[in-house]
């Protein structure tokens, strides 16, 4: 789409793009932002709207890519290209950094799961490595950039020379001044500095001696800087070592500048896409600040607008003292319609609605989501725009010059698919010549087959949209008994433009109002009144609207708090039978085990045990089809709308997965790390669906629709016994053993290891005598050979 910078300006543009640039966290990012226009081609609006809404539920769901506040690298890559130029260590720093937060993003992005994230899943390719020049210099330069003193070797033992003469030096002048204080020598007990060396303020009045190097003295003169003759060597040996150390800093920032000189393109690049994404995040993060949608992009739809709102006015409005609500925009012009004429009184909400259409249309091209309840735009090439008055004294161009000269450019250019927004269509000149003029603009441009949404106050306009074709008529809505524009765009309507009313209203002279009421041309008068029994009878209309909306909206609400009554109803029976199955079970399972532990013989007490287990996975398999026949009776919650990603329960599976896709009747449901194709009328919400559980066979019939839940113990299919002892081993493994038997497993692995064979013996032993076991053998030489033995077990069902 094609937008010069002046329709970019009429229809506020920059400020929109400012609301961006704010939520932008680097200066790339910001300038994209303020850089920001509608896109060329229809892909490239798609391939962004793809990207924010991904970026979008990645927010949602992590809370956003791990991008970070960096400094602007310009400055220190335009540094890059002079030869042989040192860059600074916090220029040094600040670039490093900023390959930092790229390889963050990257392993951000890498980590995205290409089938939900198919945008962004392959944004991290874009990054170039920049891993050797960052692995070399990062940590060892501080923000401020200073280097660590691990940066050389020569730089930690030159650091750690200057600590030790310091320290001696410090021992030394703590040492004179406490010999000299009190006495005639010293003025004070500090030690500053003078000319980068340490000084002691002596008093220039001393009648002692006192020998050393005088730097300076204080103002009045009466103190002298004197570096006591005892520290003169260890000074001169800090300051040589402290020039070695910039030398070596030097160095090393040399050694960084050319590795960082040797990657400028990779770190320009890495800017660059670094500022595409945050420019992403930034317009997803406006988009959740502002409600907003994705709009529909359709090269043969029509134009519709639900619940539109202007984001510059919304805030404004927000922002006020104190706060008002907007009122939204509906437009539904079909595709068959392409002309759109707003008519109203004045500050009735003409332009706001035009600026609104046109501003929105910029952004869903620029690949913005609108602040809507749901958008579907035509795939236009051009927006050309005529809003506002532009005279110009200096120019001596006139308003009624202005508005031709836009129109003139909109007749000689606009071709569809391009949109043309008129504000005051014919005003500036004599009415007549006005209106016929708005009305041939009007018709040229549609007979091209282009979208126009145009405003006025001429009655001969107004007329000529209900005759024509192509042209819808669009009434903003005022309150004449309030006097008050109510802001809301009523289809189908031609508005009044009520100055005769409004002057009344606001203290003109009745006498005078009445005058030029007579004065009316009577056609135009009869225009007047035809149009205002049209406005009466749409009143009505839209009160009828609103009471039958009113009416579904109650109807609505009476049946899913119906729904919600009997879900509660049915929780209630299901958690009661559920607290009564429990304790059938409990007491199921407290009589088995007291009859177990009267038993001697441990073989019998363990087939007895195996019996339990046998009688508890029947009953549960019994269970389990009641509980999926109720849960597929139940109907799911009447406002549940599952959407990919979303946790689900399959109810002929009884299990809970994520739902992957839903096209129609079909849903791709993910169990596991295996994906299942399933009726989509088979999914409720997850958590809903437990497995059942097992009661005592003598125990009550479950209600129809009921179900209650006994947790499925989970055995490892392998048992590990080497470093125990046998005594350890022998009774760790047969409660495995009795476990793996009840869990359902048919083979399991005994690992025990070669040793000395007295632990694989006793294991052989305790097989035998186990009920559980039907056969064993030596492990494969995949399975660890001698050293481990495979076991069949008993099927329990």
């Amino acid at each position: 789409m094609i937008a010069d910078a002046d329709v970019l300006r009429r229809l506020e543009w920059p400020e929109l793009t400012a609301l961006v640039a704010e939520r932008a966290r680097t200066p790339m990012g910001r300038e994209a932002a303020a850089q920001l226009v509608p896109l060329d081609a229809l892909e490239q609006v798609v391939r962004r709207h793809d990207q924010v809404a991904e970026l979008r539920a990645h927010r949602r769901e992590h809370g956003g890519l791990p991008l970070g506040e960096v400094a602007d690298p310009r400055p220190a890559l335009a540094a890059l290209e002079v030869r042989d130029r040192t860059l600074p260590g916090e220029a040094i720093y600040d670039l490093v950094h900023l390959a930092v937060v790229a390889r963050e993003v990257q392993d951000a992005l890498r980590r995205l799961d290409p089938e939900r994230f198919p945008a962004l899943g392959a944004a991290w390719a874009r990054f170039p490595d920049l891993s050797g020049p960052v692995d070399a210099i990062w940590g060892r330069i501080r923000p401020g950039g200073e280097l660590e003193d691990d940066a050389s070797p020569d730089l930690a033992r030159l650091r750690r020379e200057i600590r030790a003469l310091s320290g001696q030096l410090s021992r030394t002048l703590e040492e004179l001044v406490r010999r000299e204080w009190p006495g005639p020598v010293l003025r004070d007990r500090f030690v500053t500095i003078r000319n980068d060396r340490f000084v002691v303020p002596v008093r220039s009045d001393t009648p002692r001696r006192f020998e050393g190097i005088v730097h300076g003295h204080s103002a009045s003169e009466k103190t002298l800087f004197v570096e006591p003759i005892e520290t003169v060597e260890i000074n001169n040996r800090l300051v040589r070592t402290r020039e070695e150390e910039r030398q070596e800093v030097d160095r090393i920032l040399r050694r960084y500048t050319d590795a960082l000189r040797a990657v400028r393109d990779d770190l320009a690049l890495t800017a660059d896409v670094l500022g595409e994404i945050d420019l992403l995040g930034a317009i997803a993060e406006l988009a959740d600040d502002e409600d907003a949608v994705r709009p529909e992009l359709d090269p043969d739809g029509g134009l519709v607008l639900r619940a539109a709102r202007h984001p510059l006015l919304e805030r404004a409005l927000r922002t006020a003292e104190p706060p008002r609500a907007i009122v939204p925009l509906d437009v539904d012009l079909p595709r068959d319609l392409h002309g759109l004429v707003i008519s109203g009184p004045n500050a009735g909400g003409k332009t706001v609605a035009l600026k609104t259409i046109g501003l929105l249309v910029l952004m869903a091209h620029a690949g913005l989501p609108v602040p809507a309840a749901a958008a579907r735009f035509p795939a236009f090439s051009r927006v050309f725009a005529d809003i506002g008055d532009e005279q110009s004294l200096a120019g001596s161009l006139s308003t009624f010059a202005s508005h031709v000269r836009n129109l003139a450019a909109m007749v000689r250019r606009a071709r569809p698919p391009a949109l043309c927004l008129i504000d005051e269509i014919g005003t500036g000149t004599d009415p007549a010549e006005g209106a016929a003029l708005g009305m041939a603009v009007l018709e040229h441009l549609l007979g091209r087959g282009v979208h126009v949404v145009a405003t006025t106050h001429h009655q001969a306009i107004k007329a000529w949209a209900y005759r024509h074709d192509a042209t819808l008529n669009a009434a903003c809505e005022f309150d004449e008994r309030t006097m008050r524009p109510t802001y809301r765009l009523i289809p189908g309507l031609a508005g009044a433009s009520i100055g005769l009313t409004m002057a009344e209203q606001l203290g003109l002279d009745p006498d005078v109002v009445a005058d030029a009421r007579r004065r009316l041309d009577p056609g135009g008068a009869d225009a007047v009144r035809a149009l205002d029994e049209l406005r009466e009878l749409a009143r009505d209309l839209e009160r009828q609207r609103e009471a039958l909306t009113a009416q579904r909206r109650a109807l609505r609400e009476e049946r899913e708090r119906l729904e919600r009554r009997f879900a509660e109803r049915e929780q209630a029976r299901r958690r009661e039978w559920e607290r009564r199955v429990a304790e059938m079970v409990d007491a199921f399972r407290a009589d088995a085990e007291r009859a177990l532990r009267g038993i001697e013989d441990r073989r019998l007490r363990r087939q007895l045990d195996l019996e339990r287990a046998r009688q508890e996975r029947a009953l549960r398999e019994k269970f389990s089809e009641e509980a999926r026949a109720a849960r597929r009776r139940e109907p799911p919650p009447a406002d549940w709308r599952p959407a990919p990603g979303a946790a689900v329960h399959v109810v002929p599976l009884g299990r809970d997965g994520v739902l992957t896709a839903l096209d129609g009747t079909r849903a791709e449901v993910r169990l596991g790390r295996s994906t299942f194709t399933v009726a989509a009328s088979d999914l409720r919400p997850a958590g809903g669906g437990t497995a059942p559980a097992p009661a005592r066979p003598a125990g009550p019939t479950l209600p129809e629709g009921v179900s209650a839940e006994l947790a499925v113990r989970e055995v490892p299919a392998e048992l590990h016994l080497i470093g125990l002892r046998v005594d350890e081993a022998v009774p760790r493994l047969e409660r495995y053993l009795d476990e793996a038997a009840l869990s359902g497993r048919r083979e399991v692995r005994v690992v025990h290891g070669f040793g000395t064979g007295r632990l694989r013996k006793a294991v052989r032993e305790a097989l035998a005598a186990h009920p559980a076991v039907r056969a064993w053998r030596d492990g494969a030489p995949a399975e660890g050979g001698a050293g481990a033995t495979v076991v069949e077990l008993e099927e329990v069902t």
